[in-house]
């Protein structure tokens, strides 16, 4: 049951995708495509922050530095979008989707994840620091 909670916001975000693009608003509101990215990204991010505590609550993991931590969620949000990305050119070849207009726009999606992705990382220290301060 943990795993469900730790993927809500991702599973929410792809359903949300999935009613854009079955309805046709990313042709007829392409600028959603660019924070959908921003928000997948984030939502990777939160999956990782969750990943990491729950390895840690079992034992798989000591309590890393911070750096290390930061750089497992980054590197987790980076292999969803890379993987997002090969399935986007993945259904352009198999199907003429054209979910991919150029490379431009790969590499505009890619970095909009990843900033999502520290987006959430970011947030994720903030509370961190606040949570240590009222203890």
């Amino acid at each position: 049951m943990r795993i469900f909670y730790i993927l809500a916001w991702p599973m929410f975000v792809y359903a949300v995708n999935g009613i854009l693009d079955a309805r046709g608003l990313y042709y007829a509101l392409p600028w959603v495509d660019m924070p959908m990215h921003f928000l997948g990204g984030a939502s990777i991010g939160l999956a990782g922050i969750g990943f990491l505590s729950l390895f840690k609550q079992r034992g798989f993991v000591n309590e890393p530095p911070f750096l290390l931590q930061a750089f497992f969620i980054i590197s987790f949000v980076g292999l969803a979008a890379v993987s997002w990305e090969l399935w986007e050119f993945s259904m352009d070849i198999v199907f003429a989707r054209h979910l991919q207009t150029d490379l431009f726009d790969t590499m505009v999606d890619m970095f909009l994840g990843l900033l999502g992705g520290l987006a959430a990382v970011l947030v994720w220290l903030a509370v961190l620091s606040i949570s240590r301060r009222i203890r």
